[in-house]
């Protein structure tokens, strides 16, 4: 459901909007990036976190602290399917847009 709140402060008036998205909420167990199963279960764990962290890139957010504490693998439904997922966004030093959005401009890439 949308809202609009109007602010007003220093004699200017912002306006805030937003949108509450239903969601349904799951427990979940991660487990830490030491417990894989083999080393191609690691490969594809590791290159989950790759993907989500261009992801980010691309949306304009640093990580600030990629690790092994940082990426954790979250088990499917059925037990046998297992995705590497990068988590604590809010723990990175720094959150910026990047200075050049598209990758292909930046040397390091």
């Amino acid at each position: 459901m949308p809202g609009t709140q109007f602010l007003a402060g220093d004699g200017h008036i912002w306006e805030r909007t937003w949108v509450v998205y239903p969601r349904k909420l799951t427990i979940v167990h991660p487990k830490r990036l030491h417990d894989f199963s083999n080393t191609r279960e690691l490969i594809l764990i590791i290159s989950d976190a790759i993907r989500a962290h261009k992801g980010y890139y691309e949306a304009g957010v640093i990580h600030g602290n990629v690790s092994e504490e940082n990426i954790v693998i979250l088990e499917g439904p059925n037990k046998r399917s297992r995705k590497g997922v990068l988590v604590d966004l809010d723990r990175g030093p720094v959150f910026r847009r990047p200075e050049r959005p598209d990758p292909q401009g930046a040397r390091n890439v």
